[in-house]
């Protein structure tokens, strides 16, 4: 007990935790700035090679505003961050976009290839990785290019999310009961399609191959792709 007093006199242990303090928030402080250097652009719009305006940076921003209003991390999570009530955004959007999208590939015929069900259900895989993978931002411009399939497939998940924030019908009412939503937290249409730019938002402002397949291939149950 004697050579605990004096290896770890009152002195000593202020200067542990001093040193302690002084290592944990510099290495937090390290980190944080290299998060605010390294943070994803927002892009300036989403379109369509034809010129067709999909969503705008504005668009993002208020959605963002609007997620905010309705409780934010409370109803539902971004980013993967997880939540108790209602499912992580980013991975809702992802699934839904990558399994509209799947449709609309397996709808196009392929001339002249003879395979079965299941061969040409992984060729339309193998289509599906590289339109959501491909980054189309211009660092220049701030516009992000949308293929003319990718942008049919956000706006069916658009129609999807209206509906559900504005309790349209009686399927998204019984959906938003499943996911707690507030009774008075419905939203009219234009505050849910700028949410939906918001959730469709933030994959683009991941990193562009990354955390986007790694959210995807979950959620769609798509296990292969």
């Amino acid at each position: 007990m004697n050579t605990y007093k004096k290896t770890f006199t009152v002195k000593r242990l202020w200067q542990i935790l001093g040193i302690s303090l002084l290592f944990s928030f510099s290495i937090l402080l390290f980190l944080g700035s290299k998060i605010y250097q390294q943070a994803p652009p927002i892009p300036e719009a989403f379109k369509t090679p034809t010129g067709d305006i999909i969503y705008t940076r504005a668009d993002i921003e208020t959605g963002q505003n609007v997620w905010q209003s309705t409780g934010g991390m409370q109803q539902g999570s971004i980013w993967g961050h997880g939540s108790y009530l209602a499912p992580d955004w980013s991975a809702d959007w992802l699934h839904r976009e990558a399994s509209a999208l799947l449709t609309l590939i397996a709808q196009k015929e392929l001339v002249g290839v003879a395979a079965t069900g299941d061969q040409l259900l992984e060729m339309h895989k193998v289509t599906l990785r590289h339109e959501m993978r491909k980054n189309t931002y211009d660092s220049n411009t701030g516009i992000v290019i949308i293929d003319t399939n990718r942008a049919q497939a956000i706006k069916t998940v658009e129609q999807h999310y209206i509906g559900l924030f504005t309790g349209s019908n009686k399927k998204y009412l019984e959906l938003r009961k499943e996911y707690a939503f507030p009774l008075h937290s419905v939203l009219d249409n234009q505050q849910a399609r700028q949410l939906s730019a918001f959730f469709s938002g933030l994959p683009g402002l991941l990193s562009p191959t990354g955390l986007m397949m790694i959210l995807v291939i979950p959620a769609t149950g798509l296990t292969s792709l």
